[in-house]
């Protein structure tokens, strides 16, 4: 059995217990804002705006400042130069939606919409969207991906292998009326394909929004699917697709639709389920799901109680995840943390040829040691 196996069946082990899985650290309450995510070195990174620019036709936030925390530490500001960050990796890079923050230094770019870091400050995004067409794919350093109007392109993430994620979107006019075609695309091992949108069962997503890749070629997405009631609410339908596979998750009980928003390399998927189709409330009952198909409430897995945890906004490399849960009438951030040690997932292999070794030297010293008939 598999080290990664092995972690599964503690996590699931724990989980058909009493025994809480995770310990719950509650964040410093942050003013007009939160964090959003957290590195595999356990840094916290949010924004606020301070302040607001109006209109006749509305009014939107301004002034973007970003901090940071460990958790226990003082929040420290600073003037965000590159946009709202999206993406950080293990050295603790930020990248922005216009720029990286790289060793406290604002690197910004122009007109580029930056989606996707992986650990070799390779960014990914997208350029000149418009609704005509002609927006073409990023992947830093490399030349645009471009099929010219009426398609626009855009990547969402990268892995540290190269692997990235994205879509294709063909627009076209026809009577004033805007008609909307949409792929996701993927490319795994240097082939670049748009995705089948049939499932397993050979059941098929309407319209399928890939949002993560980890560093072992699975990705996670988010499905819609037209139900047999249709004109009815369109059902959100979160998936993994793994070894040329889609297979949709399995949502907690109660839950009719979810959403997920990240994947780890351990395979852990993180994300909201919903009770009600098309509700239009981000709030839900937050889960994980530590094998990325069977989703389990965050809430039946911590040291929290009273806490129902409404939403998740990622999950790190040390199996850290950062929630948001409901304390009565309290909305409180907190920081999940396993109670037994995680080891990094690019270490599972020297614990694995290790044990492997040591199990050997045992078997031959058994062997040795047996006696022999006189």
């Amino acid at each position: 059995m598999s080290m990664r196996a092995i972690f599964f069946a503690a996590a699931f082990a724990v989980t058909a217990s009493a025994t809480p899985f995770f310990h719950a650290t509650p964040l410093m309450d942050v003013s007009q804002g939160g964090f959003g995510l957290i590195g595999d070195s356990g840094l916290l990174v949010g924004g606020r705006y301070l302040g607001r620019a109006c209109s006749p036709i509305g009014c939107i936030p301004t002034n973007l400042q970003l901090f940071f925390s460990d958790g226990i530490s003082t929040i420290v500001d600073v003037d965000s130069t590159i946009g709202a960050v999206s993406d950080i990796n293990r050295f603790n890079t930020l990248l922005g939606s216009n720029g990286l923050l790289l060793n406290g230094v604002a690197i910004p770019t122009t007109e580029v919409s930056l989606k996707g870091l992986n650990d070799w400050n390779v960014a990914v995004g997208e350029v000149g969207y418009n609704s005509h067409g002609g927006g073409c794919g990023v992947i830093s350093n490399l030349p645009l991906y471009c099929l010219g109007e009426p398609y626009n392109v855009g990547f969402k993430d990268i892995n540290n292998r190269g692997d990235f994620i994205g879509y294709v979107e063909k627009l076209v006019w026809e009577d004033a009326s805007l008609i909307r075609e949409y792929a996701a695309l993927i490319s795994i091992g240097g082939q670049t394909s748009l995705l089948d949108s049939f499932d397993a069962d050979g059941n098929r997503f309407t319209e399928t929004h890939l949002v993560a890749i980890n560093d072992l070629g699975q990705v996670i997405g988010n499905g819609y699917r037209v139900l047999p009631e249709w004109p009815g609410p369109v059902q959100r339908r979160p998936f993994l697709y793994q070894n040329g596979q889609l297979t949709p998750m399995n949502l907690p009980a109660n839950d009719l639709e979810a959403t997920v928003v990240d994947i780890n390399n351990y395979g852990w998927v993180v994300g909201v389920g919903k009770p009600v189709l098309g509700d239009g409330n981000d709030d839900g009952d937050a889960f994980v799901a530590f094998d990325g198909i069977n989703g389990i409430v965050l809430g039946s897995l911590t040291d929290c109680g009273g806490c129902r945890f409404v939403r998740v906004s990622d999950v790190n490399n040390l199996g850290q995840i950062l929630a948001t849960a409901m304390v009565g009438q309290t909305r409180k951030q907190y920081l999940l943390s396993p109670i037994a040690p995680t080891p990094e997932p690019g270490s599972m292999w020297l614990i694995a040829s290790a044990t492997t070794v040591l199990l050997v030297k045992i078997k031959r010293t058994k062997h040795s040691a047996k006696p022999t008939g006189s």
